[in-house]
């Protein structure tokens, strides 16, 4: 287990664990050693106008989400590229690791159900029935 560490093109300090990437279609994803990004690096590198489109999804695009008014929002929703990196002849780009739902909804997470208390005669407690309906009948429509 290999940590990279490299610059990102505006110059901050980005590392990754090089070490058995996750593959998607056209990207392999590396981890940082924390865990709080990836860095996807595309197989084989963009042509001008794909770099381009890269650009404007780091720059252009990610200021008019987040950097307006109720952007924090979208940043607990959307993992979305935030920096352009170039390692050994690859390009790719650093993304927040999707979060556990319970940090963005946190009070859901705080609520905890008791567990079903046994009767005073100690028999089990009764069992949560669900109601299952009969499938819809579907009528065929003829186009003519």
């Amino acid at each position: 287990m290999t940590t990279i560490k490299t610059k990102a093109k505006d110059g901050t300090p980005v590392e990754f664990v090089y070490k058995d990437p996750m593959q998607g279609g056209v990207k392999d994803v590396y981890f940082a050693p924390d865990k709080s990004y990836v860095v996807a690096f595309f197989r084989k590198n963009p042509d001008i106008a794909g770099q381009e489109r890269i650009e404007k999804l780091v720059g252009q695009y990610r200021k008019g989400i987040f950097e307006q008014a109720g952007g924090e929002y979208w940043k607990k929703l959307f993992c979305w590229p935030e920096k352009i990196v170039e390692y050994d002849g690859k390009i790719g780009m650093t993304v927040p690791a999707y979060q556990p739902i319970s940090r963005i909804f946190s009070s859901a997470s705080k609520r905890h159900w008791p567990a079903p208390k046994k009767r005073e005669n100690g028999s089990p407690p009764p069992k949560i029935l669900t109601a299952s309906f009969p499938p819809k009948k579907r009528e065929r429509c003829s186009v003519t």
